[in-house]
């Protein structure tokens, strides 16, 4: 007795054309997977690059300006003048300011750390050194913390007593005309590959009063 034809027919495989079909399809899917996660981890890895160089910008604006209210303290009114004031330097990239932390009365020098200090851009960090220079750290490390200070990244502006401008680099006078300044820092995340457009770049700015200047 012969099988009928709906037997024989139920028997069949997949012909080529759909396993080829089924072969294409399942490529298409993992392409389409890998693609996706592959950019999901691109955009955490910017995500993380942007925050790392966010943290390290608030962090380096939040010293600057900590330091920068102490500018021109002096309890026994003896070490600073119009014709001598407290900020020594007052460029763009770079400030030097004096000032009298001690609490004894009988001290009146700027000998101790953090009393002559100076704030100053170079070579893609930012650096703070005391005593006019006796001990210089990088606030920023671009090997550590995988972001760089772009050319102006360090930016201090100056302002008077009524918000008008002072010019950097001014003389003595202009010096002692400062009550506020705006300090800006830009941080670009990642290493300093010489394509800052395509890395994340974080910057932001704060005013700090002279609290201490008068």
């Amino acid at each position: 007795m012969h099988p009928c034809p709906v037997a024989r027919q139920s028997q069949h495989g997949f012909s080529l054309i759909e396993l080829l079909v089924a072969v294409v399809t399942v490529l298409l899917a993992l392409t389409a997977l890998m693609q996706f996660f592959s950019f999901q981890l691109t955009s955490v890895r910017a995500e993380h690059i942007r925050r790392s160089a966010q943290m390290t910008a608030r962090n380096t604006l939040n010293l600057i300006a900590r330091q920068l209210e102490h500018v021109g303290r002096d309890p026994n009114l003896l070490l600073f003048s119009a014709a001598a004031p407290a900020i020594e330097i007052a460029d763009t990239d770079n400030i030097r300011y004096r000032t009298n932390l001690s609490e004894a009365q009988t001290d009146n020098d700027t000998d101790d750390d953090w009393e002559d200090v100076t704030f100053q851009y170079d070579d893609g960090v930012i650096w703070v050194s005391h005593q006019g220079g006796g001990e210089v750290v990088a606030l920023t490390d671009e090997t550590r913390q995988q972001s760089y200070i772009p050319a102006n990244g360090l930016t201090f502006t100056y302002l008077d007593g009524d918000g008008d401008v002072v010019l950097a680099g001014g003389d003595a006078a202009a010096r002692a005309s400062i009550r506020y300044i705006n300090v800006s820092i830009s941080v670009i995340g990642g290493p300093d590959d010489g394509n800052p457009d395509d890395q994340p770049q974080v910057t932001i700015s704060q005013d700090v009063f002279l609290r201490n200047v008068s």
